[in-house]
């Protein structure tokens, strides 16, 4: 029996799970997010789920453990899947040819014999989304998950219409950190992190928002610490918009 982590991050009380009429699953490298939703898109619950592998995807027989103990009960429920990648690269759709795109992925990225390359337009089609992962994610999902939409998680922040001149999201997933860099609510940068200290990031936020006047940094994290978000803004100051779990699951419920 592998070792999984199995925390709630949230949980409705007037609600019970025998409202659930949609799950959403979130799949990171070290493992993977549960949220339980009404008809009607109310959140239920938020469940997560991991390993101690923090940085790469977990082998395919811990995967397929994980599978069979908390997602095949009510696997006809699942309607989106979004996957956190260990790396990606965007670039614009009217630049794009998929043979090159691959070609140019391999060479920044190593990319494991046991993995796939999953091209996919973002951003409104303005940009394709390119990343890698396992194999047997996508037999996994083809045979349990096949009425699912199967999309990037980076897709939830991005298909979003943002108003701010500048604009920095950054979601956290314990060693896992997505920042995301928007211009006049154009994409203009997108990186995925690694084992990076708050002070890190940091590092890296000051280096995004360098020649910004007028800037939001916005954050959204599956950490179950309760003093997560005093801690997160003692590094990323008052220009911090904070979202709550429910908030972010929310939003996810709600993204075409």
């Amino acid at each position: 029996m592998a070792n999984f982590n199995a925390h709630t991050l949230y949980n409705n009380d007037q609600l019970t799970e025998a409202s659930t009429a949609a799950v959403i699953l979130v799949i990171y490298p070290n493992g993977i997010t549960k949220a339980t939703y009404t008809n009607s898109q109310k959140l239920i619950s938020i469940t997560s789920i991991t390993t101690d592998t923090t940085t790469q995807y977990m082998e395919e027989i811990l995967f397929n453990e994980l599978l069979n103990t908390y997602l095949l009960d009510h696997k006809e429920l699942i309607t989106k899947i979004y996957i956190a990648p260990e790396q990606a690269m965007m670039m614009p759709s009217a630049m794009h040819e998929p043979s090159q795109a691959e070609q140019w992925y391999r060479s920044i990225h190593f990319v494991a014999n046991n993995h796939l390359i999953h091209q996919c337009p973002i951003d409104h089609d303005a940009a394709m989304y390119i990343m890698h992962y396992p194999k047997y994610l996508l037999h996994a999902i083809d045979t349990h998950f096949e009425n699912a939409d199967l999309k990037p998680l980076a897709c939830s922040f991005m298909n979003t219409k943002h108003t701010q001149e500048t604009l920095v999201t950054v979601h956290l997933h314990h060693a896992y950190c997505m920042l995301t860099h928007f211009e006049q609510g154009k994409v203009h940068n997108h990186q995925i992190l690694h084992n990076h200290s708050l002070q890190e990031i940091t590092q890296q936020l000051n280096i995004h928002l360098a020649n910004a006047n007028d800037y939001k940094i916005e954050v959204s994290t599956n950490d179950t610490n309760i003093h997560a978000e005093e801690l997160i803004a003692s590094y990323f100051g008052e220009q911090m918009l904070y979202l709550t779990q429910h908030e972010f699951y929310q939003h996810l419920a709600a993204c075409e």
